[in-house]
């Protein structure tokens, strides 16, 4: 029955975490020991300053969890954002398209904990995980730029940015497409009627525009959190950083 095809699935996905941890630590091995060496040598107030923006990291990605469901109507605890943030950032390391793919996971917990449906889990989750690349794309705009102006930019970095480029411009014309019912609609429909229901749910309810813009702010928070740490952990480490380095 469904159930033990759940139970199945979540035995063979819980196989699958235990097999790529045990490769990344093996494959990681050398990089670990020098991270534990780093550290024994690292200043202390860098260390504890950095340990800060980690908790203020880590509650400021909860809070956008659960500004993402007030924007749906629902509200969570804060708790309750912050250990599904937790989870799915654990998962999103071993998943290909981590930052999309992990929305899928961990649904059920939410469902008893705080009494919501599918369609607004769906819902909030899209929010936090829009929010967090618009932001990302916002802030590393002016890094690649400033690479360019200081002529160090690889083929690689180069072949790197077209391929984004060219997803997010994928992603924007599924979203007019769909949106417009134009011919991605169409094939959904044919092809896969049950998606284009699901995306007719997600589309009919009513969203709070300024939860959304206000987790989108947080969201622009935590990118100068992340630029901070690396700031901090070059300082750690007895170099001498810059702004326009940690950015990058």
């Amino acid at each position: 029955n469904k159930h033990d095809y759940q139970l199945i699935l979540q035995v063979c996905v819980g196989i699958l975490f235990v097999l790529l941890g045990i490769y990344f630590i093996r494959h990681e091995r050398t990089e670990l020991a020098s991270v534990r060496q780093n550290l024994t040598h690292a200043q202390p107030l860098w260390v504890v300053l950095g340990l800060i923006f980690v908790i203020a990291f880590v509650w400021i990605q909860g809070m956008m969890y659960q500004i993402s469901f007030a924007a749906t109507g629902h509200r969570i605890r804060l708790k309750t954002g912050i250990l599904l943030y937790l989870r799915r950032n654990l998962i999103s390391v071993f998943l290909p398209a981590g930052v999309l793919t992990n929305m899928m996971f961990y649904n059920k917990s939410v469902e008893k904990r705080e009494g919501v449906d599918k369609t607004q889990i769906y819902q909030a989750s899209t929010i936090f995980t829009l929010c967090s690349m618009a932001t990302g794309f916002l802030v590393g705009i002016p890094g690649v730029v400033w690479l360019m102006l200081k002529s160090q930019f690889s083929k690689r970095m180069a072949l790197g940015i077209i391929l984004v480029m060219v997803f997010v411009g994928v992603i924007v014309y599924v979203v007019i497409s769909y949106r417009r019912k134009g011919k991605f609609y169409a094939f959904l429909e044919k092809r896969l009627p049950g998606v284009v229901q699901t995306l007719s749910m997600l589309n009919t309810s009513n969203i709070n525009r300024k939860k959304v813009f206000l987790v989108a702010g947080l969201s622009m928070l935590i990118e100068c959190i992340g630029i901070t740490h690396i700031f901090l952990s070059a300082k750690a480490l007895g170099l001498n950083p810059s702004l326009e380095m940690a950015i990058v």
